[in-house]
């Protein structure tokens, strides 16, 4: 189970409707029913600027032969996000902000099928730490095809980054660049239970969608090289840049499933031809597995990832730096402006701004985590432990402007932090509703903290785009309680 199950807000409608046949499609459409459903949920996060937190949620949806749809709009008063604008004393509206958490079609026909708009998303593995997308499940505006047959898959996914944006920064004057990503996977069965397969993944800027990147086959790592090269009357510049990795998952019979994926961008051979570049290797990589018992679903998840994995490569010359903003993240600063005048800037999170691995760069992660249902209860608890040195999703080489010269990098900070995290969830159905309770605890020594770059720089980029880094001392408590529940109604 995905770990975005940990959240009341985010809990799903889910229904089953009987696949048509081509005999008797209008007597099994006729089974297709809307859902709707709303739901409730309010609490404490220590987190939040004013402690307390609620939210409540509208959503529709509809699942059948050929077609899906989904909608979801919910209503936050975490003060994560600026309040929504209001006729009212104050120009708000009490505080809250609006959320538009889902709000697309699906299309499917034998082995082919399309799913477009606004909703969550995930890797090919099942894992809280996949690397292509974040384990978190975060909601963006994409497209993926996918075709599936008894030996091969693959898929396409074209995620919108920023398009039109008004955040303003302090290194993003007139708002982010337009951007946008593309990530393939090609893949195999070696067997019904076992599947192995390539990945690789392209960021772009200047543009929100790329056709070629989404409708060809061919591997983005070749793509990026054909387009930008100078030299033809089709290059489309540098303005890009490519990851590339493998997976492997493995469902067996007797209750065990393991999977592992890897996912690199830069490497060096200067271990084997000295005078070679000696530039870090970007790689990070994550394995783990369950294993069902008769106490329960056991889960156990590994993940890390070197220094600067995730950063662009260069943002050193001031009048193309802004060009250069592809790292693999949602968007390409980490503030954004919290007001209009954009006076109040407020951070991006680390696991909020990863396109990819939830923690992002120069990490290593433990997971453990148990499911079962006891007396008609969905109980689940985990315990992960984080070691992270900084951490800089946007600005590359963190406080440098060019990389170190010297190796690949990993947790080799004076100051690292170090981070316990327990948690547990409990909910029960009673007929069309669902109730629940979350709890989420622990503690941050030497916690990260958002700080300005050090060294000057030579553009806005370098200058103005902030890194996140331990700071000594500064322990967090982290607590979270929420309870809540929704109520389905099937429409007919």
């Amino acid at each position: 189970m995905r770990c975005s199950l940990c959240s009341l807000t985010a809990i799903a409608l889910l229904f089953s409707i009987t696949p048509i046949s081509a005999q008797g499609t209008a007597q099994d459409l006729s089974k297709s029913s809307p859902v709707v459903s709303v739901g409730a949920d309010a609490g404490y996060d220590s987190s939040s600027e004013n402690g307390a937190v609620g939210s409540i949620f509208f959503a529709l949806g509809l699942k059948s032969a050929y077609f899906d749809l989904g909608a979801k709009l919910s209503l936050q008063s975490n003060s994560k996000y600026a309040p929504a604008e209001a006729n009212l004393p104050g120009k708000e509206f009490f505080g809250l902000y609006f959320l538009m958490e889902e709000g697309d079609l699906g299309f499917h026909a034998g082995p082919l099928a399309l799913k477009a708009g606004r909703f969550a998303h995930y890797d090919v593995i099942d894992s809280p730490y996949s690397l292509f997308v974040n384990g978190m499940g975060q909601t963006a505006l994409l497209a993926n095809l996918r075709y599936e047959d008894d030996f091969f898959f693959y898929e396409t996914r074209w995620v919108e980054l920023n398009h039109r944006s008004a955040a303003v920064t302090a290194a993003w004057p007139q708002g982010y660049i337009d951007r946008g990503a593309n990530i393939k996977t090609y893949g195999f069965k070696l067997n019904p239970s076992m599947r192995l397969g390539f990945q690789d993944s392209a960021v772009y800027t200047g543009r929100n969608f790329d056709y070629e990147y989404f409708l060809s086959p061919i591997p983005q790592y070749f793509l990026q090289y054909a387009k930008t090269n100078e030299g033809r009357p089709w290059t489309t510049g540098g303005n890009e840049g490519n990851m590339i990795g493998a997976f492997w998952d493995w469902e067996r019979s007797d209750g065990i499933s393991l999977n592992a994926q890897v996912l690199m961008d830069d490497f060096n051979i200067h271990f084997i031809a000295p005078d070679t570049p000696w530039q870090p290797w970007k790689l990070a990589w994550t394995f783990g597995g369950r294993a069902r018992t008769s106490l329960g679903n056991f889960g156990f998840y590994h993940a890390g990832a070197t220094k600067y994995t995730f950063e662009p490569i260069s943002m050193k010359d001031p009048a193309n730096w802004e060009g250069k903003a592809y790292g693999y993240t949602y968007y390409p600063d980490t503030r954004f402006n919290y007001d209009d005048a954009g006076a109040d800037l407020r951070e991006i999170s680390i696991e909020d701004n990863a396109l990819g691995y939830i923690y992002g760069e120069n990490n290593i992660a433990f997971r453990g985590d148990w499911r079962n249902s006891l007396s008609g209860f969905d109980l689940m608890a985990a315990l992960e432990f984080r070691l992270m040195g900084s951490n800089s999703p946007a600005n590359p080489w963190q406080d440098s402007d060019y990389h170190p010269g010297d190796g690949s990098h990993l947790l080799d900070d004076a100051v690292l932090e170090k981070r316990f995290l327990a948690s547990f969830d409990a909910s029960r159905q009673f007929g069309n509703w669902r109730l629940g309770l979350m709890l989420k605890g622990g503690v941050a020594f030497d916690a990260l903290e958002l700080r300005e770059p050090t060294e000057g720089g030579t553009s806005d980029g370098d200058k103005y785009i902030w890194l996140y880094a331990p700071k000594k001392g500064n322990t967090i408590p982290i607590f979270r309680l929420t309870i809540g529940g929704s109520y389905a109604w099937k429409m007919r």
